[in-house]
């Protein structure tokens, strides 16, 4: 019942892990090339979950602080845009960055590069038996790890392995 309460000190906060993936982010937008692309991930809608599920007066006071803004700005957002692209838009405003939707996906040299891996057919987990029976050739990052099997690519992940909630 109090307001703004001490939460478990996580591995680093959420303000430390969001300037983080804008600091990875900018380091990317370095790279010469047309688009930098941001697949719909299980990672990026944590946050959304995270927003779902808190308590904002259960938070340290920092991080209450950022549950608002991020929560109020996620309200007023017309496209109904994910608190991950909201807070990078912010924060980069730059054009090489897209974000590509779960359900639209985005190919290049006839590889679909649009698919995280997170979910699969009929809401179903996603996996690389279930993706070879697909037809076409994807990349996904789902597993984090870095394989190929057929007509599927697993390219590894860039992320820390333990990062508070999967501990």
């Amino acid at each position: 019942d109090k307001p703004f309460a001490k939460s478990h000190k996580p591995f680093i906060s959420l303000q430390e892990e969001l300037d983080e993936n804008i600091a990875v982010l900018q380091n990317y937008l370095e790279i010469p090339t047309e688009k930098l692309l941001i697949i719909d991930s299980n990672h990026n809608n944590a946050l959304d979950g995270w927003l779902d599920r808190t308590d904002w007066k259960t938070l340290d006071l920092p991080t209450a602080k950022l549950y608002l803004e991020l929560a109020c700005t996620k309200i007023r957002s017309p496209q109904h845009l994910k608190a991950f692209q909201i807070y990078v838009n912010k924060e980069l405003n730059d054009n090489k960055l897209q974000f590509v939707d779960a359900d639209l996906g985005f190919t290049s040299f006839g590889v679909q590069q649009g698919i995280h891996g997170h979910l699969g057919a009929n809401g179903a987990r996603g996996s690389f038996i279930t993706f070879n029976k697909l037809g076409f050739k994807l990349n996904q990052g789902h597993t984090h790890s870095i394989f190929i099997d057929r007509n599927v690519w697993g390219g590894g992940t860039s992320t820390m392995l333990r990062v508070g909630y999967n501990d």
